[in-house]
This record gives C-alpha cells, sequence and structure tokens, in this order.
C-alpha cells in the first residue's frame, strides 16, 4: 500500500497561501514517490540543485498554464459557463419519460427514444446539483465527455432531472442553432439527449455515446453535468 498523500488542500488561509501550500506537498510527494521507486538517489538531488534557474523557469512554465487553465474551469472539450451559478435540482420520483413529455417539448421528439428503449420509468432521485459548460473545442461524445476525467455514471442524470431543467433552466435557448446535451443511462446504455429551439417550439434528439458525429465549437452547444464532489478535506 502506498504511503496517503499529503497534497490535500487546507481548510483556511488567504488562497495564494492555500495554493503554495498545496504545490509543495505535490513536489514532496514526488520527491518521496520517487525515492520509494529507487529513481531519485541522493547524487541526482544534487544535480537537479545545481540546475536551480533551468527547474525554476520549467516550473513556473507549467504552473503558469495549469493555474490559467483551472482558473478558466476548463476540462479537456468544456468550459464552465463564465459566473454561472450552481444550479439544484429538486429530487424526482423517477417516472417521467422525456419521450412522452409533450407539453414541454411541443416541438420534435426524437422516435428513437423508443427505439432506445428509453421509455420506462426509473428510479427517484435526490436533490443533485447541475452546471452549465460551454463546448470550446471539436470534438465527438466519447471525447467531450472521456476527457471529463469523470466516470460515465457519474455524469448521467435521469430523464426527470433532464425534464426539469429544461422546463427551469433553459432560458438560455434564446434562439435556433443553441442546443443543449445531457447524458443518460438507459440499462447498460448510455445516450445523450439534446436540447434545442426550431420554429419556436422545443424539439428533442437522442443520440448513442458511440455517435461519432463531431460538435462544433463554432455552434452554442452547451453541455449540463452533475457537479462534481468535492475533494475531500482531511
Amino acid at each position: 500500500m502506498s504511503a496517503p498523500s499529503t497534497a490535500t488542500i487546507p481548510r483556511q488561509g488567504e488562497p495564494d497561501s492555500q495554493i503554495s501550500t498545496v504545490v509543495t506537498a505535490a513536489v514532496t510527494d514526488v520527491i518521496a514517490e520517487l525515492k520509494r521507486k529507487n529513481i531519485l538517489h541522493y547524487e541526482d538531488m544534487q544535480r537537479i540543485v545545481s540546475k536551480g534557474d533551468e527547474m525554476s523557469t520549467q516550473v513556473k512554465g507549467f504552473l503558469r498554464v495549469l493555474f490559467t487553465k483551472l482558473a478558466e474551469n476548463i476540462t479537456g472539450h468544456l468550459k464552465l459557463i463564465p459566473g454561472s451559478q450552481t444550479i439544484t435540482l429538486n429530487k424526482t420520483d423517477g417516472k417521467a419519460i422525456i419521450g412522452t413529455a409533450t407539453n414541454v417539448f411541443t416541438g420534435h421528439i426524437d422516435p428513437d427514444f423508443n427505439n432506445f428503449g428509453c421509455n420506462i420509468a426509473g428510479l427517484p432521485t435526490g436533490p443533485q446539483d447541475v452546471q452549465v459548460h460551454v463546448l470550446i473545442k471539436d470534438g465527438d461524445f466519447r471525447s467531450i465527455y472521456g476527457k471529463m476525467k469523470r466516470s460515465l455514471d457519474g455524469m448521467c442524470l435521469s430523464q426527470g432531472q433532464i425534464i426539469q431543467f429544461v422546463q427551469e433552466h433553459c432560458n438560455f435557448l434564446s434562439g435556433e442553432g443553441t442546443t443543449v446535451s445531457f447524458l443518460f443511462k438507459v440499462g447498460r446504455l448510455f445516450l445523450v439527449a439534446r436540447v434545442s429551439i426550431f420554429n419556436a417550439k422545443l424539439d428533442v434528439d437522442v443520440l448513442k455515446l458511440t455517435h461519432d458525429y463531431i460538435w462544433s465549437k463554432r455552434m452554442d452547444n452547451y453541455f449540463v453535468l452533475p457537479k462534481p464532489p468535492l475533494l475531500e478535506v482531511t
């Protein structure tokens, strides 16, 4: 069993000191790991110290890119909408079905909801925090969701939660060409529901996660995902 990481997030302090603490702990972890694996020895440490200026320049460059990326809330192909608030969905009874929600989707409902076996009730869900992301890099669904570095199950919403979001929070669907995607699961099949506006009515389509179409960052493509759990604070 490997030693527990020391790179935990401190509970208190100014953000800059918190970041410094995390970075310092991460460096300590890396050195300890390399020593355990018999990769880093005393002589190696001395050589690293002798190249302090070079090491400082490379570390600064790496941290500059990393901090900028983290500050912009970019993960892979998606970027959290700047200034957006976490949205809390209410609990659901699991009975709502997208394929029959004609009161919500007053335009087109993709017949593949029925063909893919989606027209069945699910399980009740508790309150769920979600966040809205915008596509900033072209990609297919597998790339977009895969780059989030989270389990597919952890990024799924229920059909009832999707319907609730569309009813209460899709105000940014202001015109044709804007789409909002939701990952969900039926049995063992991962699917993506895509909601859009056409002729002033809401349409909803469904595609398999394995669909190989490349979605463009030039279009208004939004993705709604459950808010990831916070890092454990010790």
